[in-house]
């Protein structure tokens, strides 16, 4: 198993602990990302990503990561400009993880991509 799984593991454990439903909601969120429906994905990703915050508080560094992914799902729904300010929230909350966080520096590297794709974008 991977660490990307096991870390997903570890996240979905403490939820079910919270609320049984959040682990259920990430589930078809990626079912529906793999078909294809990205506006249901972000729909049902939304009702995940206010649970995550109300079990765990806006502040948890796990409900930032929801976050991110939550702007990912804004981007693959075609929500461009939603998606970067998205993401831009997410890097505003550094204090939380830290400058030199592996998770701030990817969601800044992430944020310089999609912003050269969208000028690069005729």
């Amino acid at each position: 198993m991977g660490r990307a799984n096991r870390e997903l593991d570890v996240r979905d454990r403490v939820l079910r602990e919270q609320d049984s439903g959040t682990l259920d909601l990430r589930h078809e969120a990626h079912r529906l990302r793999e078909l294809g429906d990205a506006a249901g994905a972000l729909e049902v990703h939304g009702r995940l990503l206010a649970a995550r915050a109300e079990a765990l508080g806006g502040d948890h560094p796990d409900v930032l990561v929801t976050r991110f992914n939550h702007a990912g799902h804004r981007w693959e729904a075609g929500d461009r400009a939603g998606a970067l300010m998205a993401y831009e929230q997410v890097l505003a909350e550094v204090r939380v993880l830290g400058e030199d966080d592996p998770s701030t520096r990817w969601t800044r590297n992430v944020l310089a991509s999609r912003k050269k794709e969208v000028e690069d974008t005729p």
